[in-house]
């Protein structure tokens, strides 16, 4: 369990909109619950309480992977891998550097299993597995059903993925805190986007941070030039099929009673309001910060 500060979101909002659309899209994110601190009778402020990312039959539903799962079936899954803060230790290089930083490596962090428990064999399992993923959008193929990217990913998930991030316009959604799982191949072999994390950054509070915006919403955030993870999000976007298929899981999102529409939205973040419109005015005391949802 993780308790989030959201010290640079004055709305305490961000991450519980974000975590909770994802989940009416149908996938798992981080159940939340806001909070009060009080630590040693001291008023800490208002806090996200919220689940943290692991495998687990209640998170992300994949199979234990365990030290002796090292051939056949059983070395297959599950995983969950991620782009984020690395070192040599904890990640491994992909062939492949985004031509925004032809100079910087791209790497995976292992996640579960993590560094200190995966083994050999599982680590060469994953990397030519992801390997493998990126030789198909990088080649000429790549749009090919058979030979081209899909066979590897669940498409709908990174449509989906993909569609979360861009309408927040979360600076860091294609560049770190980006998390990916897979299951044992018996059970589903495709690589899925997700869970989603990390969204204080988002819904133009880049400027109220840092005091420029990189949360644009003339541009795709994908494409800015600040993204320096793996070009792949990119050549998703660019084969029409995977184009298509996001204009359609659009339209669907954004339609009346739906996860993306203005007035669900709009009716979660009046409800978010009320619920913190008191703890908001002792935060204020704490922090000289409110719960600001103009």
């Amino acid at each position: 369990w993780i308790l989030l500060a959201n010290y640079n979101d004055k709305t305490f909002l961000r991450n519980v909109l974000a975590f909770d659309l994802f989940r009416k899209m149908g996938y798992y994110a981080p159940r939340t619950k806001l909070c009060e601190v009080v630590i040693n009778d001291i008023y800490n402020g208002i806090y996200v309480f919220t689940e943290k990312i692991k495998r687990d039959n209640g998170r992300v539903d994949i199979s234990k992977l365990d030290l002796d799962d090292n051939a056949g079936d059983s070395v297959t899954g599950g995983y969950i891998f991620k782009v984020d803060y690395w070192n040599q230790n904890n990640s491994w290089e992909s062939n492949y550097n985004n031509p925004n930083y032809p100079n910087d490596a791209v790497r995976y962090v292992y996640n579960y299993p993590g560094s200190d428990e995966i083994t050999p064999q599982q680590k060469n399992y994953i990397q030519t597995l992801v390997g493998d993923f990126e030789n198909a959008l990088w080649s000429n193929d790549f749009e090919d059903s058979i030979y081209g990217y899909r066979p590897y990913i669940n498409t709908r998930s990174f449509i989906d993925y993909f569609l979360v991030n861009e309408f927040a316009k979360n600076v860091d959604g294609f560049k770190k805190s980006r998390n990916f799982h897979k299951d044992k191949s018996s059970e589903n072999p495709l690589i899925y986007a997700g869970p989603i994390w990390d969204f204080n950054l988002t819904f133009g509070n880049d400027l109220f941070q840092w005091g420029y915006d990189r949360s644009h919403t003339d541009i795709w955030q994908f494409d800015d030039q600040g993204n320096m993870g793996p070009k792949f999000w990119k050549d998703l976007f660019d084969d029409p099929v995977f184009n298509c298929y996001l204009t359609k899981r659009w339209q669907e999102l954004t339609a009346p009673g739906m996860p993306l529409n203005s007035t669900e939205i709009f009716s979660l973040i009046d409800a978010t309001q009320t619920l913190i419109s008191e703890a908001a005015a002792r935060q204020e005391i704490v922090s000289g910060t409110t719960g600001d949802f103009n």
